[in-house]
């Protein structure tokens, strides 16, 4: 269950050194990184909207939508019982079965430009991006 007025991101294209995340604190493969900024970001959206992280979690996922074919998605959300779940850095990151396996190599990134800012995903398997970058073809 997603929580009321939940803030809402912007997705566009990007690049940076990343910190490594590695998903279930029993993994020892690297699946997806979070930049110094996304992690800051994260930690400052978490706080200006009281977000109980006792409750929720931050959900990263990919849903059918956009020229592309998928977007990404992310929210605050309960855990369901079959996600993915990892305790990091004060939040815990909830990614879904059918997701996870589309997220080897993702970095996630924040872009603090006026025009085109917020989250940024960048993966080696996209294949192609729409124009805005906020929809992708992956492989």
């Amino acid at each position: 269950m997603a929580i009321s007025n939940p803030p809402s991101y912007n997705f566009c294209p990007g690049h940076c050194i990343s910190k490594v995340f590695r998903l279930a604190d029993s993994m020892s493969e690297e699946v997806f990184r979070f930049t110094e900024k996304a992690i800051d970001n994260l930690k400052r959206i978490i706080a200006d909207n009281n977000v109980d992280t006792t409750k929720y979690g931050v959900r990263l996922g990919l849903i059918g939508g956009g020229c592309n074919g998928l977007t990404f998605h992310m929210d605050f959300e309960e855990e369901r019982p079959d996600d993915n779940v990892s305790h990091f850095d004060g939040f815990r990151v909830i990614v879904d079965p059918m997701s996870i396996v589309y997220f080897d190599g993702l970095e996630v990134d924040y872009n603090d430009a006026l025009i085109g800012g917020g989250f940024v995903f960048n993966s080696n398997k996209i294949t192609s991006k729409c124009g805005c970058g906020s929809s992708v073809s992956i492989s």
